[in-house]
């Protein structure tokens, strides 16, 4: 057999035939039919039939519709908050043929490791905006490639910082934030904490922290809790109560420069001689000191001294029961207490000692002039004398009990002896001097008002107490 001629034609896709050269590429996909004439030497034609597929490749979709996590804003776009579970899809994506299948799903994301599979899931521990690409193989080895878009939305931490907080000024308060949380376990963890207090003083930082009041008043406390890309602020209450300052006791201190340690209740003291009144106060709060104390000292609720020290120096005049009181004050508060002191009446001898005392001051005041200071340079000698007598009268009387009853019953007190009168003399007398060199002295610009007038009184006293002795006698 012979063969005189060998014709080919080419369809695709049930198409006509065209003529097929040998050896020519056949790459577009369809489904052909190849037919071969071959005409035999006596001139008889006879055909051949091929029939052969060039594979279509499958069609990548990453996302089929109505996906739940579709992003409204794009094409084959997600969105997911930030820690929230995102499942791809790439289950749409199809080979043309009836007979062949996708086979393999490679989804490649900026960051992470290639995913396989239609439906992988995706880690979205981090926000932002990644352009991936979904590669589909079918059973035939062919591909597709499509790009597709997650958007991982960031979420901002939640902050609780507890509460409300109520305390009294000057007590530690703990607050606590740990309660603040991310909204979503998987989201980025809180990194920092701070607390701004609201009253001026420095921030503090944790999730745990204390802080302490001085002032009483409401307080907006401000938390803000961050997390690597965010941070929340929340504001909380804080009532801070004010606490008053408390008082202990009231007090004399010091009788005219002697230091006294008795604390009778009342309060025992003595009019004329100077006495030092203290205050045991402590503060309501650590940080709110007391900063004032005012006193009354004739309970007519006017104070006579104002002093930032507990202690003050006052005279009575005349005795008697006296109500003393005394207000603590601090930056925002106050208390006020009373204590009854028992004022009782001096001798003689205690009022010359007074005088002593009131000398020493003025002199050592550094404000007297030449001529005063020579007046006064033998009182001191005169105010002994005085003493000298009042050593010898032979007297043994209780000053209260003589100043109550003006010695009319007083008959052993020894007053209608020879010795106290002799001795009596000598102490009037030196007074006189006394009373002399004070009343210039004053008239020059010394201070003795309160010394001229005592020893005068007293001086009417001793005058009365002798008479009624020798009345009654």
């Amino acid at each position: 057999a012979c063969a005189r001629d060998i014709a080919a034609n080419l369809s695709r896709d049930g198409a006509a035939g065209v003529p097929y050269a040998e050896g020519a590429a056949i790459n577009t996909p369809g489904d052909y039919s190849l037919r071969l004439t071959v005409t035999n030497c006596v001139g008889t034609p006879r055909d051949q039939v091929v029939n052969f597929r060039v594979n279509r490749p499958p069609v990548s979709r990453p996302q089929p519709a109505g996906h739940p996590n579709a992003d409204p804003n794009g094409v084959n776009a997600y969105v997911i908050a930030e820690g929230s579970p995102l499942t791809l899809d790439g289950t749409a994506s199809t080979s043309p043929e009836f007979d062949d299948q996708v086979v393999s799903w490679v989804w490649t994301i900026p960051g992470q490791d290639p995913l396989n599979g239609a439906n992988p899931v995706v880690d979205t521990s981090e926000d932002g905006v990644f352009n991936g690409n979904l590669v589909v193989t079918d059973n035939l080895g062919a591909t597709h490639s499509e790009s597709f878009q997650v958007t991982v939305m960031d979420i901002d931490p939640v902050a609780n910082p507890g509460g409300p907080y109520v305390a009294d000024q000057g007590e530690s308060l703990r607050f606590d934030a740990s309660r603040s949380r991310s909204l979503n376990p998987n989201a980025d963890p809180i990194r920092s904490y701070t607390w701004e207090w609201d009253d001026g003083t420095a921030n503090s930082n944790g999730a745990i922290a204390s802080h302490t009041f001085t002032a009483q008043g409401a307080y907006n406390v401000k938390l803000t809790v961050c997390d690597e890309d965010s941070c929340t602020e929340s504001i909380v209450g804080v009532v801070i109560a004010d606490v008053d300052p408390e008082i202990e006791s009231i007090y004399i201190t010091d009788v005219m420069g002697e230091a006294n340690n008795d604390r009778p209740d009342p309060v025992i003291g003595a009019e004329i001689v100077p006495l030092t009144f203290g205050v045991t106060a402590t503060p309501g709060a650590p940080n709110d000191p007391i900063t004032l104390y005012q006193w009354d000292f004739d309970g007519d609720q006017i104070f006579e001294e104002t002093t930032n020290d507990p202690n003050v120096v006052w005279q009575f005049m005349e005795p008697g029961l006296y109500t003393v009181g005394v207000l603590a004050r601090d930056r925002d508060s106050f208390t006020f207490r009373t204590q009854l002191v028992d004022v009782q009446p001096v001798d003689f001898e205690t009022t010359l000692e007074y005088a002593q005392h009131r000398l020493t001051e003025v002199l050592n005041g550094g404000n007297l002039n030449v001529i005063n200071r020579a007046r006064l340079a033998n009182t001191g000698k005169n105010i002994s004398k005085g003493l000298w007598g009042q050593k010898y009268d032979g007297l043994s009387v209780d000053p209260t009990a003589e100043y109550n009853d003006g010695a009319m019953n007083q008959p052993d007190s020894g007053r209608t002896s020879h010795e106290h009168l002799e001795n009596q003399g000598v102490s009037f007398a030196a007074t006189k001097r006394v009373l002399s060199d004070f009343t210039q002295a004053q008239a020059r610009g010394a201070d003795f008002g309160t010394a001229i007038w005592a020893l005068s009184r007293q001086l009417r006293r001793e005058l009365d107490y002798d008479l009624a002795a020798i009345s009654s006698d």
